[in-house]
């Protein structure tokens, strides 16, 4: 299932990883989460990291002139 939510404030830190909620230091898929962005969790395990991004087939590219106007 991958990331489905990511919350970040102040106050917390969390992102929803398969269907668990999982604070940030939190441990998910055998590894701990040590990073959350806009799009993307970041799991540490076995001393190698794993980017989840919450949007993988999506590609973002930056509007065209044409899309501008």
């Amino acid at each position: 299932s991958g990331v489905q939510v990511i919350l970040t404030s102040p106050e917390r830190q969390l992102a929803v990883i398969d269907g668990r909620v999982v604070p940030l230091g939190g441990d998910v898929r055998g590894g701990t989460l040590v990073g959350l962005s806009d799009s993307s969790a970041v799991l540490r395990k076995d001393g190698s990291r794993d980017v989840l991004l919450m949007h993988p087939a999506i590609d973002k590219k930056p509007p065209s002139n044409a899309e501008r106007k």
